[in-house]
Parts: structure tokens; C-alpha cells; sequence
């Protein structure tokens, strides 16, 4: 069973969770930015055939706990949302592809735990924890998921060495903005297709003419570069389409 709710039913979309609970075969669920929807995500240990969940800027609220019980997941959009709990769950999701459970500076997620749970879901491509403050642990981990397209663990407590991105040459975004991580910015230079990167406030050293190599940047963020250095004005020159946060 396949739910997709089309950008004309939104705004009448109303409704709770909870309804589902007799739909053992739903496979997919889209009900992003249906902000009448309400009710707890418990609804989906009854659904353990459910791959893709889109709920964000619902109402949707609950202890992600439950989605062990849906062990084929491979996109999760929890985004805006008002869920909480530990990404330990996603042990027992290997099949993750894609998780966004950002929060804003208004309603940051309450979400916790260790990426390095991230070993177990080598397939992830995208994920997305910005402002979960409870996140934490070291990069490496990503060291084991070489089809990393899209980072954000901003105003997390990620820590480690950027030179992890050397595993990843499909990285187009990567930001990590007010975090602990360090290293040479030189390893951008394996990672050809980068478009974003946030590394301010954070301990990345390196040359700034690294970035020659990567054409399709369009936003650079490197506010309180202290161990970055470089010709600012030269590789403005060479990537006239950028722009820089510097």
C-alpha cells in the first residue's frame, strides 16, 4: 500500500496517526507539510512492511523507538516534526538511505544517541541531524558509508577528523557548522562534485585554493576560519558563481 498525499490535499489533510494501525501492508507514507496531521509515531510498530515515511512539518510526535519494528526502512523525513528519542533504533534498519530529522533554532529535535550507529546502514546516501544537540560522537563512522552524498550534523556535538571525507567521493553537501571537528580542508579535493560545505566555528585548518578543484561549489561557509588560510580574493576569481561566507 502506497499513501501519497498530492500538494493540492495538504492544506485540507487532517487527521491522527493512528488510523494506520490496521494497515500491516503500508509500504510507503507521504504526508509532508499536512500540519493538521497529529498523533504518535507508536502507530508504526503495527506497519512492519513500511520503506518510506514522510511526515515533515506534521504534528506527528512519539519515541522513534518504534520504527525497530519496521526493519525494511529506507527513508525516514522526520523534519519539523515533534519526535523525539535515541538513533540506536537505527541498528535495526541496515536498508536506511535516507534520514532527515534536522531541527531549526527555534524547535531544535530532541533527538540523542551515537552516530556511530551509522556502521550498520552502509547504504545511506543522505542524513540529516542539524541542531539534534544530543547527537553525538566521532566522523569516522562515515568512513563506512562510501555512497554519502549529504551531511548535516550542525550544532551537534560530532567531533573527528574531516579527513573521514576521503571515503566519501560522492559528497555534493556537507555541513558541520559549530561542531568540534578538525583537519585539512585538503581532503575536499577527493570529493569533486561538492556544491555546499558549512565548516565554520569549527577547528578545520588547510589552504583555501583546495576549493579550485571543485568547480560546482556554490556555497562555501568558513566564518571563524582561524586555521584556514589562503588568497580569499583569488578563488573568488576562479568560482565567480559561488558564494562566500567567509
Amino acid at each position: 500500500m502506497i499513501i501519497n498525499n498530492t500538494e493540492k490535499l495538504r492544506e485540507k489533510s487532517m487527521g491522527d496517526l493512528s488510523v494506520f494501525e490496521h494497515c500491516p501492508n503500508l509500504v510507503e507514507l507521504h504526508l509532508e507539510k499536512c500540519d493538521n496531521i497529529t498523533g504518535d509515531i507508536r502507530v508504526f510498530e503495527s506497519t512492519p512492511n513500511l520503506q518510506i515515511l514522510g511526515l515533515s512539518n506534521t504534528q506527528a510526535t512519539g519515541d522513534i523507538w518504534f520504527f525497530g519494528f519496521c526493519s525494511n526502512l529506507t527513508h525516514i523525513n522526520l523534519y519539523g516534526t515533534h519526535v523525539r528519542g535515541d538513533i540506536v533504533v537505527f541498528k535495526h534498519t541496515p536498508r536506511l538511505q535516507v534520514v532527515n530529522m534536522a531541527g531549526g533554532f527555534q524547535n531544535p529535535m530532541k533527538i540523542i544517541g551515537d552516530i556511530s550507529v551509522f556502521q550498520n546502514t552502509p547504504n545511506i546516501v543522505k542524513l540529516y541531524l542539524d541542531n539534534c544537540k544530543g547527537i553525538k560522537y566521532d566522523i569516522r563512522v562515515f568512513e563506512n558509508t562510501p555512497a554519502l552524498q549529504q551531511l548535516g550534523l550542525s550544532y551537534t556535538k560530532a567531533t573527528g577528523d574531516i579527513s573521514v571525507f576521503g571515503f566519501c567521493p560522492y559528497l555534493t553537501y556537507v555541513f558541520l557548522n559549530n561542531t568540534q571537528v578538525y583537519g585539512d580542508i585538503r581532503v575536499f579535493e577527493k570529493t569533486p562534485d561538492l556544491g555546499e560545505l558549512g565548516l565554520y566555528d569549527t577547528q578545520a585548518t588547510g589552504d583555501l585554493a583546495v576549493f579550485e578543484n571543485n568547480p560546482k561549489l556554490t556555497h562555501l561557509y568558513l566564518r571563524s576560519r582561524s586555521g584556514i588560510t589562503g588568497d580569499e580574493a583569488n578563488l573568488r576569481t576562479k568560482l565567480p558563481k559561488c558564494t562566500f561566507f567567509l
